[in-house]
């Protein structure tokens, strides 16, 4: 592949835009679930999540899609809401 104008590799562009469309991704589902912490982890190619409520110790969700992720966090927010969880 042959580097453009200005030594930018177009794959390399390409890469930072998909990064930053993750990013904005990461943060809607932040605003959407303020009790988590929600990082997209881009060496990992993987969204994470950490609750910032009293969850098993360790408890760290991580996913491939924003779906998958808001998926698994509501159901670690049930399990802590009900009565056997605490």
């Amino acid at each position: 592949m042959r580097p453009e104008p200005g030594g930018h590799d177009r794959s390399v562009q390409s890469a930072a835009a998909d990064d930053a469309g993750r990013r904005r991704e990461a943060a809607r589902i932040r605003r959407e679930h303020p009790g988590w912490v929600v990082i997209w982890a881009a060496p990992a190619g993987r969204y994470c999540a950490y609750p910032l409520f009293r969850a098993p110790r360790g408890t760290v969700l991580t996913a491939a899609t924003p779906d998958e992720l808001a998926a698994q966090m509501d159901r670690i927010q049930q399990a802590a809401r009900s009565p056997r969880a605490r």
